[in-house]
């Protein structure tokens, strides 16, 4: 090779390298794009079931809270039996705001940190 031929190769290398490297860039970006989506997907779907099913919950607890208070109240009168059933859902709510920080809230966090970090191949 010549020194008229030198720059001129280095010059296609350089630009050919240059294609890649956007290429791989271009590539990333939309890897970690479709990556975001699908966490933004998971999370998404995951906050809808729990929504599903804390209002089914809620509407099996107050009918359990209904029927119980009719039941407790053979043994006493309609509003005790109420006021009974009204301490029993207070007394659980207390013990549930109690261990909140110590049980329920690590639950959840590692439940969303493992949905984020989740890898499946």
């Amino acid at each position: 090779m010549t020194e008229s031929e030198t720059p001129t190769v280095s010059k296609n290398v350089a630009e050919n390298l240059t294609g890649h490297i956007q290429d791989y860039i271009e590539t990333y970006l939309k890897l970690n794009a479709i990556s975001a989506t699908q966490k933004i997907t998971e999370a998404a779907t995951v906050s809808f079931t729990a929504i599903l099913i804390s209002f089914f919950g809620m509407i099996i607890m107050i009918f359990l809270g209904f029927g119980l208070a009719n039941w407790f109240s053979e043994f006493m009168t309609e509003k005790e039996a109420y006021f009974l059933v009204s301490f029993i859902y207070s007394a659980l709510a207390c013990i549930v705001l109690v261990l909140r920080k110590r049980f329920i809230f690590p639950f959840l966090r590692n439940q969303i940190v493992s949905k984020i970090y989740e890898n499946k191949h």
